[in-house]
């Protein structure tokens, strides 16, 4: 039997939504079951199991985020203690606040979208933020969301 979207490839299983015989190039699993592109595509995202990978990739990312905005608002309110100060201080370093502030707030909604299995690509950019942000939590959350791009709708 033949793939229905690859006709020179021989077919490796069935879709359980349609029946058509598809090539492991074509196998999306969702669990246990076996979809063809077009019903996987058909699938809600609350029907999709969550993976670990992308699970972990996720709170890593949100971690990173955090720990960049946090690390952002200490050296900033660590330095200057008045409303006036904190001004100049933005005045003339702000760049190196929002150096932190941005990829941390980049990096959650990375994360955001990989929890989400949503937009591989906003979750890869999340991914390298973070890696910019916190490097070893950042790293791993973007290598395990570009290991898992086949699960993302």
């Amino acid at each position: 039997m033949k793939c229905a979207y690859h006709p020179e490839t021989e077919a490796m299983a069935l879709c359980i939504n349609c029946a058509s015989p598809i090539c492991s190039d074509c196998i999306i699993r969702v669990g246990d079951k076996t979809y063809c592109q077009p019903c996987s595509n058909m699938l809600l995202p609350e029907d999709m199991p969550r993976s670990v990978k992308l699970t972990i990739a996720g709170v890593l990312g949100i971690l990173a985020g955090a720990m960049a905005f946090i690390m952002a608002i200490t050296i900033w309110g660590f330095y200057y203690d008045s409303l006036e100060d904190m001004f100049w201080f933005l005045q003339v370093h702000g760049y190196f606040v929002a150096v932190l502030i941005i990829p941390g707030i980049i990096s959650i909604l990375g994360a955001l979208y990989a929890l989400d299995k949503q937009h591989f690509w906003i979750a890869v950019t999340g991914g390298i933020f973070a890696s910019l942000s916190v490097t070893p939590l950042g790293i791993t959350a973007l290598i395990l969301i570009a290991t898992s791009k086949k699960e993302f709708i």
